[in-house]
This record gives structure tokens, C-alpha cells and sequence, in this order.
């Protein structure tokens, strides 16, 4: 569970489907924004780390699973590689992942 005081910058969300489009207060607003390291994926894993990346994890392009991180930086509205230090996991869509303790990316 994520207390809505992690989530730095949001309003509470709506209380229920139907006052998403009443509530003032949550309008959230959609932008496309380049990818250039990875290409198309699906059926990988994100998650949000430190209130400031949003973490994506392996998943598919229709050729292979695809066994990368890569980060996206919500202040700067850009995507980085991340090196995995040690032996990463093996090419995986489909699957879960979590954050263990303040430094852990678990895939699962």
C-alpha cells in the first residue's frame, strides 16, 4: 500500500469512478514522451521508486523478452538505462515486481 503523502505532488484520488469526472480537484492530463531506449514493450513491470522514478523492468516486443531497466525521471521528463550490478535477471514478461526497504527492486 502507498500512503497518498508518498505520492509528492498528487491530490487524493477520487472516492469513487464516478466522481472522477465530477471532482475538480483530479484532472490528470496525458503527454507523450519519447522513448529512445527501449523501443515498444508490453507486459513488463513499473514502479514507482523514491517519489521520483518510475522504474519499468523486462516485459516483451513481440521478438523477445526483454531483460533491461530502464528509469523514467518524473522531474525531468526523461528516460536513463539503468546498469544492474551483478547477474540481472533472465528476459521475463508477464510478471510482478515490488521495492524491499529503500533500495531493492524484487522481481517475481
Amino acid at each position: 500500500m502507498i500512503d497518498k503523502d508518498q505520492i509528492n505532488g498528487l491530490e487524493s484520488p477520487p472516492s469513487s469512478p464516478e466522481s472522477e469526472l465530477t471532482n475538480a480537484r483530479f484532472k490528470p492530463k496525458w503527454s507523450e514522451v519519447d522513448c529512445p531506449n527501449s523501443g515498444k514493450r508490453w507486459m513488463h513491470t513499473s514502479i514507482l521508486f523514491n517519489n521520483k522514478y518510475i522504474l519499468t523492468f523486462g516485459g516483451g516486443n513481440g521478438r523477445e523478452s526483454l531483460d533491461d531497466l530502464i528509469a523514467f525521471n518524473l522531474e525531468t521528463n526523461t528516460w536513463k538505462t539503468v546498469e544492474i550490478l551483478g547477474q540481472k535477471p533472465a528476459g521475463r514478461y508477464g510478471h510482478a515486481g515490488d521495492i524491499f526497504g529503500n533500495d531493492t527492486f524484487v522481481i517475481y
